[in-house]
């Protein structure tokens, strides 16, 4: 097995499908409980919590179906690149989650119409480049099932 330097760290395993799959769920479920944590204040509105479920569902569902797709890509020493291209990805993905959180977490703290607005606008945001970078993410998918992924 060759030698891999990523970011100046010595990596002598690898990427691995099992460990893509791991970062992601543990990620996801993470970005979904601290963007579920608005709910369980006393005084959000009903509009305000309708809304984090929506986010919620449509953005955990598209995060787990990801998990899914990867299950089925094969692993080999071919195409190590391309699961390291994929990891990238999803971490730009996981940086659209967090605005999302942070966005609707301080509209609902800072209330109101302004509070409102920015829970509506971030959150609608953070989760358009999630969007985005999940179509990314699903040609990495794609090729890494094709076997047409190339280092």
């Amino acid at each position: 097995m060759k030698e891999r330097m990523v970011f100046g760290i010595k990596i002598e395993h690898g990427v691995t499908k099992r460990g893509v799959i791991i970062f992601w769920s543990v990620a996801v479920s993470l970005a979904i409980y601290i963007m579920s944590l608005p709910l369980n204040m006393k005084d959000s509105s009903l509009v305000m919590n309708y809304f984090i479920f929506v986010m919620m569902m449509f953005g955990g569902g598209l995060a787990y179906h990801r998990i899914t797709l990867m299950i089925e890509c094969p692993q080999t020493e071919d195409n190590y690149g391309a699961w390291l291209d994929l990891v990238k990805v999803l971490i730009k993905a996981y940086m659209g989650f967090c605005f999302s959180a942070m966005c609707v977490g301080f509209g609902v703290a800072i209330k109101g119409v302004l509070g409102f607005l920015l829970a509506v606008v971030g959150g609608f945001a953070g989760m358009i480049w999630v969007f985005n970078r999940m179509i990314d993410s699903h040609k990495y998918i794609t090729a890494l099932i094709d076997g047409s992924a190339q280092e």
